[in-house]
């Protein structure tokens, strides 16, 4: 009969009545993603990345893992120096610390030297350094990054990070209204 599932008699009436639409070129995002904006934290201070750890984090084009799926993406590049020899009481690697709660999702995990960005399936309490957050704003740049491709994490301050939420989040309501066919605005 076609690619639609009959939910009431009415069902055949209502696709015919359907009038296809396509997002306006100007609302149809880049998805060619090549970095993402995230904030220090919260473990990247000199007790256990050094100067040097940091400037690899946010200098470093990370290739995308082929393991990467809904509970994180993996990024595969250079291994910290750590400023630590162990994890204290956390554990025998520098990358080990007591459990906390991750933030999640968001958190880059390091799990002994490989680093993931922790996705919306991931763990949320863990013995695991986390060095950085990615914003919010850019959570769904991550979830379209492919496997093979690079990604540089660009390191930026909490008033940028609120900014920038506030330019996503009222566009992604009002792309969510338009194509439901309520009339909206768009920004320039």
């Amino acid at each position: 009969m076609g690619d639609w599932i009959e939910l009431d008699r009415e069902t055949k009436h209502w696709i015919e009545a359907t009038k296809p639409y396509t997002l306006p070129e100007a609302c149809i995002p880049n998805y060619d993603i090549s970095e993402v904006y995230c904030m220090h934290g919260p473990h990247d201070s000199d007790d256990y990345m050094t100067e040097k750890d940091r400037q690899m984090l946010y200098s470093t084009p990370w290739k995308i893992g082929h393991n990467s799926n809904r509970t994180g993406v993996r990024l595969i590049g250079p291994v910290p120096e750590w400023s630590r020899k162990d994890g204290g009481e956390g554990g025998s690697h520098p990358s080990n610390i007591f459990d906390y709660g991750y933030p999640s999702p968001g958190g880059i995990n390091w799990g002994g030297d490989s680093s993931v960005i922790f996705s919306m399936d991931s763990p949320d309490l863990g013995g695991l350094l986390c060095s950085s957050t990615v914003i919010s704003a850019d959570l769904w740049r991550v979830g379209q990054v492919k496997p093979g491709g690079y990604l540089k994490l660009k390191p930026t301050n909490f008033e940028m990070a609120l900014e920038l939420t506030e330019r996503v989040e009222p566009s992604s309501r009002m792309y969510g209204l338009w194509s439901m066919g309520i009339p909206r605005p768009f920004p320039a």
